[in-house]
């Protein structure tokens, strides 16, 4: 199974690859994932205006290279594939700016509260966004919206063997606070009381990701990453 993401950044990217991709291989699939947005040699900052903007640039019509063996923006790697798994984060609901160019394309969105009901808000905006009304079954069936509460830290905290709580709960100063004691964890120091920052780091990042997969009994837990795992595992071609 050859899976494209199109996703915020690279972080959230390495995430998806490894947890999901342990998640896949432990029901016995085989699954590569490609990173379409951004490209896996980008190292310019995430942000759903990067999502939007590939949905936006690339039509849907455009997108079936994506699909065929034919070469799509001139790359063999990003041809072939069998669904493609769009991400946003629910931590951009409150950001004005996000609201402002929801309202400039006349999508209104509701006033989620739960984490399950901003995952649900952000699926119907993906699909809104990504598929016009006319889009065939097939291609429909394709575009596999894969919204993450809150953030793809809060994945990462939950494969932290010493984390008790739940990590999806998680937002803000907390989920910082947590991310940075997983990483220090990891790293084998001892953590902050607080942390100003998340780590960023692109290998650093890739590194936790591809060390921690083993870890997936915290990710149980997660209720928006069984959701994606089942999406994937259940997918069949039509």
């Amino acid at each position: 199974m050859k899976i494209g993401v199109i996703c915020e950044g690279l972080t959230d990217f390495h995430a998806i690859n490894h947890y999901l991709g342990a998640e896949l291989h432990n029901a016995g699939i085989q699954a590569t994932f490609i990173s379409v947005q951004p490209n896996a040699d980008n190292t310019s900052g995430g942000g759903w205006g990067n999502v939007l903007g590939w949905l936006d640039g690339n039509p849907l019509k455009e997108r079936d290279p994506l699909f065929e063996q034919g070469l799509f923006a001139n790359s063999r790697r990003l041809s072939g594939l069998d669904s493609i798994l769009i991400h946003l984060d629910t931590d951009i609901l409150p950001d004005q700016s996000f609201v402002k160019n929801l309202k400039d394309r006349g999508y209104v969105f509701g006033s989620p509260q739960s984490s399950a009901a901003k995952c649900t808000e952000l699926t119907a905006l993906i699909h809104y966004i990504s598929l016009p009304n006319d889009a065939s079954p097939r291609m429909k069936n394709r575009h596999i919206p894969a919204p993450i509460a809150e953030s793809s830290e809060a994945w990462c905290v939950a494969v932290d063997t010493l984390f008790n709580g739940s990590a999806e709960a998680l937002a803000g100063q907390a989920l910082a606070n947590a991310f940075g004691t997983a990483l220090a964890r990891y790293k084998n120091i001892s953590p902050q009381t607080t942390y100003k920052n998340i780590n960023k780091s692109l290998k650093t990042r890739e590194d936790y990701c591809k060390n921690t997969k083993g870890n997936l009994v915290g990710l149980a837990t997660c209720a928006q990453f069984v959701s994606i795992g089942n999406t994937l595992k259940n997918w069949k071609f039509i």
